[in-house]
């Protein structure tokens, strides 16, 4: 809990230090490797990082955090083929975590699959349709197909769903305008 604690409210020499000493004395928990692999990560030693969400792994098949974070880490080596199936893993353990449908389907755009990233981001939307990134997702590559009518559409409904988002704002009246909906995009704006 300490090294927790301490890992997100920045200090993260403290956190890496309880982390070396909490795995020294378990060393059979997978998720203190996980945190351990964050606050490496965090402080961009990657491959120490890599070493250890790949432990936790060992320790546990089933740690969709460990995959999830493979996925992030691969994204900073701009390795987006790797890092799609490690998030393509981490939804498969958990598909309850938003974030890992939309680091999915990011990565999936990155590599220029923008079918793929709809068709996934799109079977999940029963699950989390109230979810305004995963809708503003869908307005992003809908823009990216060309079909800017319906990315507009996807992009009100994520600003209803996430009012305050000056971003979501900023998109919506970038799409109505490139929807060709000048009135729309005065409104938006």
């Amino acid at each position: 809990e300490q090294a927790k604690s301490a890992f997100e409210t920045g200090q993260l020499e403290r956190s890496r230090t309880l982390m070396v000493e909490a795995i020294e004395r378990y060393p059979k928990e997978p998720s203190w490797y996980v945190l351990m692999g964050r606050i490496l990560l965090e402080q961009h030693t990657l491959d120490e990082a890599k070493r250890m969400f790949e432990h936790a792994i060992t320790l546990d098949e089933q740690c969709s955090e460990c995959h999830y974070y493979l996925g992030v880490l691969h994204e900073r080596w701009s390795d987006d083929k790797a890092a799609v199936e490690h998030f393509f893993s981490a939804c498969e353990i958990d598909s309850n975590r938003p974030q890992y449908v939309l680091a999915h389907a990011e990565a999936l755009i990155a590599t220029g699959q923008l079918d793929a990233a709809d068709e996934l981001v799109e079977s999940h939307m029963d699950h989390f349709e109230h979810h305004a990134g995963l809708r503003h997702l869908l307005a992003q590559i809908a823009m990216l197909q060309g079909e800017h009518g319906q990315a507009a559409t996807h992009c009100e409904a994520a600003r209803l769903l996430a009012p305050d988002d000056e971003g979501m704002a900023h998109d919506l009246a970038h799409m109505r305008f490139a929807a060709g909906d000048w009135a729309g995009a005065l409104e938006a704006i």
